[in-house]
Parts: C-alpha cells; structure tokens; sequence
C-alpha cells in the first residue's frame, strides 16, 4: 500500500483510493481525533463500528489495539520532518462475523502538511500467515522472560532497600537518642546532629532509588484508567500549594499560584493522580531547593487548545548550560548543589511521558529556570468505558 511520501489531487486520489479499497482519514488534533475524506471500503463494513465514520469527527484511538500503537508513531512521524511515509506492519482483527481480516496502516503528507492517515485490508497467503503466528509466538515469549526478570530485579531491590532501611532508622534513633542527653550539649551534640541529618538525607536517597525504579517498571507497563479516574488538575495544583507554601515561606520566598485560573476551571488531565501529584511535588521540590531568599516562585496553569499546561518558574541562577541536556535523564544533578541524588526530574519525565504528555525546561528572559509539561485535556465524559495508552 505504498502511496508515496506526497499526496496526488483529490479527485486522482478518491479514485485510487476507491480502486484500492482504502480508508482515508485525516488527522484533526493530536489527541486523535480524525475525519473520514474516502468513501468506505467494503472491508469496513463489516465492523460495527464504521458508522462512526460518517460523523465530522470521531476519536479513533481504542479503534484497534495495534492501531493505538501505530497512532502515536505517527504522531511523532507528523511532528518530525521525515520526508517518506511511515507505515506499520501487518495485523490481523475479527470483524462482527468472526472472519479475519489482515490490515495495514501507513501515515503520510499531503504538499499542504495535512496529515493523513490510510487503512488497507491486506490479501495474505498461508506461508505469510504462518510466519506472522511464529513472530507473534517468539514475540510473547520474550516478553514473558522479559516479565520474570523484572520481577526479579524489582524483589531483589525491595530487598536490599529494606535490609539498608533497618540498621539506617537504627542509626537515626541512636543520634537522636545521643543528642538527647544533657551531656553532650555544645559541640558534641553539633556533630551528633550533623551525622543525624546525613543520617536523614541517606534514608530520603534510598527512597528515591525505589521510587525510580518503580517508576521505570511502572513506565513499560500498559497505562490503563476508566475516564472519571483523570484528576482535576486545579485541585491536584492547589494541593500542592498548600502544601509547599509554609515551606517556602519558612525560606522567605514567596510561592504564588497564578490568579488567572477560571479558564482551566474543572479541567481534568488524562493522568493518574497519584503520579501527577508526585510530578507537582517534585518540581516544586526542585525550585525549593535551587530558588533564592527573599526572591518568587510562580505556579501556573494554562490550557492551549486540547492540552494543559503546568509551569513552575523560579528565580535561581538558572540551569548550567552544560547539563541542560541531561536534566530529565537518571543521576542527573544541577550545578553546585549536590545534596539531591537527581532522580526526581527522571521520575517527573516516567510519569509524563507514560501518559503521552511532554515535560522540559526553558530559560525565562527575565532569568532564573522555567520548568513546564504538558498533558492531553480528557474531554470524555467520566462514564465513559475503560482505555488505554500503551507504552512509548
């Protein structure tokens, strides 16, 4: 089904397209939603879910599993300057007969940058079939081997973190226990209390090699939520903000949330709520740690078109232009300050981008950092049945 990296007119192309039993649609928005601009092939009547077609716009994605996958590849395919088309491989679905149909989908560009997208059903013999059934079978058993040694690891760390937590809380009762004592007031106790805190920020860093661990494990896993699970990201955002706030303010620096907040007003994120409040903590977190005193630190919200937008900007020296490139990537650290272990902008980026959104950095004209991400608005209602977004 090889049309080319560039489109023929449109009545040449209806008529190819009608000849070769091809669907076309052309992409919309980028939160999947497509117009049909073919007639419907005779392949397509077969399911029931082609009437569908017929409307101005539909949501294609929980269409086809395998389609779902091809979807976002060609997202990315659109979003790049690649010339050719991109096309998937062959796949098989039942139709409402329980006959199987071998379908393939290919993505390309019109001269005018529109974005399209076309299905053909595809005649396979039965050699091809049986090569693809072999495929599909070395496939599964990878994964599952694939499966057993992730659990392996992931038993094996829960293990070590807690043999190492045992003898640490140990350590932090006994430093406590010696400060107590009137004793060891002056520089005794200064030095106790020095290996206390050490003692404390040992125990937060093996945390965070957990957390991050189980963020990676958790990033390769299917992302599965019912629609009325998505949070609401004002009320996830003011959370945050109550809490972080008297921590701020205990530093002199004042945390605002930005005022203008009707216009995401019961917006809510296709996120999981949990992750998406450990993505606010982090950040807030990370500007917390590198933001000067007596200086401002900005929280806003924002919608653009089918997205929502979350800023943090700070007033900090700003990041080192030499590990800009790095900060979102494991045991990152930012410049001078070297008591984080640099996990939580890795585990921010698990959690966004397992939700198919975008996090980075940019610096502000006016100085300091801004750290931003984006995520898909949900728009179904919260009745809606289960989805699904696989991993990238």
């Amino acid at each position: 089904m090889e049309m080319g990296g560039r489109v023929m007119s449109r009545n040449s192309l209806a008529a190819v397209l009608a000849t070769l039993e091809v669907l076309a649609l052309e992409r919309v928005s980028e939160d999947h939603h497509y117009k049909l601009i073919s007639a419907l092939p005779p392949w397509l009547q077969a399911f029931s879910k082609s009437p569908i077609l017929k409307s101005k716009s539909f949501r294609l994605k929980g269409w086809f599993d395998y389609l779902d996958y091809f979807l976002e590849e060609a997202e990315n395919y659109w979003r790049s300057e690649a010339p050719r088309s991109l096309r998937s491989l062959p796949w098989a679905e039942e139709d409402d007969n329980s006959a199987e149909l071998y379908l393939e989908a290919q993505a390309t560009r019109t001269e005018e940058d529109k974005k399209l997208l076309l299905i053909q059903a595809q005649p396979i013999s039965l050699e091809q079939r049986r090569s693809l059934l072999q495929t599909a079978r070395e496939a599964a058993l990878v994964y599952q081997r694939f499966q057993r040694e992730q659990e392996k690891r992931e038993v094996l760390l829960h293990s070590i973190v807690h043999d190492l937590k045992g003898p640490l809380a140990g350590v932090v009762n006994a430093f406590g226990l010696l400060a107590a004592k009137p004793e060891m007031r002056g520089e005794p106790e200064n030095i106790l209390k020095l290996g206390e805190r050490q003692a404390f920020k040992l125990e937060a860093l093996i945390q965070d090699i957990l957390e991050s661990f189980s963020a990676e494990v958790t990033a390769l896993q299917e992302f599965r939520y019912e629609s009325w699970m998505a949070p609401d990201l004002l009320a996830v955002a003011k959370q945050a903000y109550q809490l972080f706030e008297p921590l701020f303010a205990k530093r002199h620096v004042r945390l605002e949330l930005d005022s203008r907040l009707q216009e995401i007003h019961h917006r809510r994120a296709v996120a999981d709520k949990d992750g998406l409040e450990r993505v606010f903590n982090n950040l807030l977190e990370n500007a917390l740690r590198h933001c000067p005193i007596f200086s401002t630190v900005e929280l806003r919200l924002r919608q653009i078109h089918n997205r929502l937008r979350v800023e943090i900007q700070d007033e900090g020296p700003g990041v080192p232009v030499e590990i800009e490139n790095e900060l979102f990537q494991k045991f990152s650290r930012g410049g001078k300050h070297k008591g984080s272990a640099g996990l939580g902008l890795f585990i921010c980026r698990l959690n966004v981008e397992r939700w198919k959104g975008r996090i980075g950095h940019h610096r502000p004209t006016e100085g300091g950092a801004c750290f931003w991400f984006e995520l898909e608005l949900e728009t179904r209602p919260p009745s809606e049945s289960l989805a699904s977004i696989g991993p990238r």
